[in-house]
């Protein structure tokens, strides 16, 4: 049976594009996410005047759900692109993939309560009564 996996790549921005037409190139695969995060590193030569200022740099992070069976070529296609930079990566196995979910199910909960809370008394009436 093939187990699911979560593949996580963090990107520069300057190759969303080949990285994106990469994975949309790929059958095996029904889709995939992608959103922004800031990077924090000890080592700081690579940055530039404002991301050292910063102490980090903005990235793209893109999540894969695939089947362990995909993970090879999937990653063999992405290094096939020959991108302008390094693509950092980490596979998350089935086993952990409910906590990823109860993890992302709690800040949805946390940000619903906080802009709850951030309305004042009148949205806790209507929720209450």
């Amino acid at each position: 049976m093939d187990e699911q996996q979560l593949l996580t790549l963090f990107i520069d921005k300057a190759i969303e594009a080949d990285v994106v037409d990469c994975l949309m190139l790929l059958e095996d695969i029904s889709g995939f996410t992608v959103s922004q995060c800031f990077g924090y590193s000890h080592s700081h030569s690579q940055f530039n005047i404002a991301e050292q200022v910063a102490g980090g740099r903005q990235l793209l992070k893109v999540e894969v759900l695939h089947s362990d069976k995909q993970t090879q070529s999937i990653l063999s296609a992405l290094k096939s692109t020959h991108s302008r930079s390094r693509i950092r990566y980490m596979l998350t196995p089935s086993e952990c993939l409910w906590l990823y979910h109860r993890i992302a199910l709690w800040q949805a909960l946390f940000q619903l309560w906080q802009f709850i809370w951030g309305r004042g008394s009148l949205a806790l009436y209507f929720l209450w009564h």
